[in-house]
């Protein structure tokens, strides 16, 4: 039974630590309106299962501002991490993104460039593994205690025998 317990914790434990640390998504109308007021630091581009991600990082000045730090504090359990990144944005068409991110930071002086990096994750691949091993193991756990530890089947001929023992006064 602890056994059980002890794997559903783990389960559990597991996936609302992946879940909480979380980049905030966010849409084209948002990102806009970040780059127009210069609060970006870095642009980091990946792809990611056939979708395009822009991973956002935003400058310690803008993370003291409330209307960012209270979102990002939100969203992980650990507090805000200074180096990043802290949003994310889906773009289905990476050209369409990049020819609207020319137009949008045309004229303005600081103009932040788009780092490409690729990236394989392996982290799902692991935990969906350990997970495989942990249930295995665990109805490993449940025969092995049905058994009773005398051989394959030990205790599958003792049905209808009493266990009750004589005793002497």
């Amino acid at each position: 039974m602890w056994v059980i317990l002890a794997l559903v914790a783990t389960i559990l434990g597991v996936s609302w630590l992946t879940r909480s640390g979380e980049l905030v998504d966010i849409g084209e109308g948002r990102f806009s309106d970040m780059v127009k007021s210069g609060d970006i630091k870095k642009l980091v581009q990946i792809k990611s299962e056939n979708i395009w991600v822009i991973e956002i990082t935003l400058k310690p000045e803008a993370l003291n501002n409330a209307k960012y730090k209270q979102e990002i504090e939100r969203n992980s359990p650990w507090g805000i991490n200074e180096n990043g990144p802290h949003y994310k944005i889906k773009v289905g068409s990476i050209d369409k993104f990049l020819t609207d991110y020319d137009a949008l930071t045309k004229n303005m002086s600081q103009r932040v460039d788009i780092r490409v990096e690729d990236r394989q994750d392996y982290t799902n691949m692991f935990f969906n593994i350990g997970f495989l091993v942990l249930l295995v193991f665990g109805f490993w756990m449940l025969m092995r205690r049905m058994t009773g530890g005398g051989g394959p089947g030990g205790q599958i001929f003792n049905i209808g025998k009493s266990k009750a023992a004589l005793f002497d006064a």
